[in-house]
């Protein structure tokens, strides 16, 4: 396999991530909320890129006190959010609540606080597990005049990152085919209570990622959910297929794989979601067969740095960054916190705008009714307080 390079692709070498280096990256980030996901997560994503968080919201104490331990400046810690909110070094929200009933009126609280203020928000996918109050989320911070983005941050994982920029007129042109399945090395299968929840809570991620790179509306989903896994068959607008497995049936491998046939070549790729569990497919990695060509071309991504692995790293430790070159998923994270911010440097909406988002939920809520109904489903016509539930 050789490394591949512009000469030998026939057009330049797609960027891995975005251009961050010409970006306004030193809005002031307060945390609503500081568990587990966010310690490991958000934060060393944000401190290796040098985003500027300023302040966060908790009233767990163990959560407070690990915050603490590590370093964060307890005096920077709020027990009210809507105090952390009102902040005026406060420019963007990173809402941490949760997707549950509980966490969805939280959200819908703190979004309607910082449309108050003028703050943007950035909140966890999905949205919600209704269309109906998703859209309720974008008509609030819409009226307020405010940019409300979601964490949909499989998209900025290098690997995925590349093959949307490889689907471009200039490049491999249009995606005919996807292939993407996903294996969950949680060592045990979900229990039936869980399954639901995995079709739109972790179902949500690639789904998105194959509509980003498709481009395309979705036009019908024809899913099976059996044995912890979910198949599901998606067709847009302009005749691409995407066929998507979404596997939770207990495999320890945590694997990644893609594939994606385009009017002008193959690509073949792998990126490392697995950053809690062992994972077989090892980092990030791209390959291209361009034309006719028998011989693959693999792109140079981004190998991981930190030793231990990232997500075991003290957030606030002297950092050795900024390190914009990094692997899956602090990539990812970096990502769309960074996506929000160009919306609020240029006054455009987010590529992870929420409106995108809603189109991915209505993909796997159309899965999940499918599996249960046998048939085919339009993403388009399911009613807006259809859930994902038993």
């Amino acid at each position: 396999m050789r490394i591949a390079t512009a000469e030998a692709l026939g057009f330049s070498l797609p960027p891995h991530r975005p251009d961050y280096e010409n970006r306004q990256t030193d809005y002031g980030i307060g945390l609503v909320g500081l568990h587990w996901i966010v310690q490991c997560a958000y934060l060393p994503a944000y401190r290796a890129a040098r985003f500027n968080v300023v302040g966060a919201a908790e009233i767990n104490p163990d959560r407070i006190a690990e915050a603490v331990e590590k370093g964060f400046p307890r005096d920077a810690i709020a027990g009210d959010w809507r105090e952390l909110v009102r902040r005026d070094d406060v420019a963007i929200v990173d809402c941490c609540f949760g997707h549950r009933r509980d966490g969805l009126e939280r959200r819908r609280q703190v979004i309607e606080a910082a449309g108050a203020a003028r703050k943007h928000v950035l909140i966890q996918k999905p949205v919600a597990h209704t269309v109906a109050v998703a859209e309720e989320f974008a008509r609030i911070a819409a009226q307020a005049g405010i940019r409300l983005a979601v964490n949909q941050n499989a998209r900025y994982n290098p690997a995925n990152y590349s093959i949307k920029q490889l689907l471009s007129a200039e490049r491999l042109g249009r995606p005919r085919i996807v292939e993407v399945r996903q294996y969950w090395g949680s060592g045990a299968a979900l229990p039936p209570a869980e399954r639901v929840h995995a079709t739109i809570d972790h179902m949500i991620h690639h789904a998105d990622v194959i509509r980003w790179w498709v481009g395309q509306p979705c036009v019908s989903v024809y899913a099976r959910s059996l044995h912890g896994t979910t198949l599901a068959t998606y067709e847009f607008a302009d005749g691409t297929v995407a066929h998507h497995v979404e596997n939770h049936s207990g495999v320890r491998a945590h694997e990644n794989e893609v594939r994606v046939m385009t009017e002008r070549g193959t690509i073949k790729a792998a990126h490392n979601w697995g950053w809690h569990v062992p994972s077989s497919a090892g980092l990030d990695f791209v390959h291209v067969w361009t034309g006719g060509g028998k011989e693959g071309l693999a792109l140079p991504l981004p190998e991981h740095i930190y030793e231990p692995p990232w997500h075991r790293i003290n957030p606030w430790e002297k950092a050795r960054g900024p390190y914009y070159d990094l692997g899956a998923p602090v990539a990812g994270f970096m990502g769309t916190m960074g996506a929000l911010m160009r919306a609020a440097e240029t006054g455009e909406p987010p590529e992870n705008d929420v409106s995108t988002a809603i189109e991915s939920m209505r993909m796997c809520i159309a899965a999940h009714h499918s599996s249960n109904t046998g048939r085919p489903v339009d993403p388009r016509e399911i009613p807006a307080d259809l859930a994902a539930e038993h």
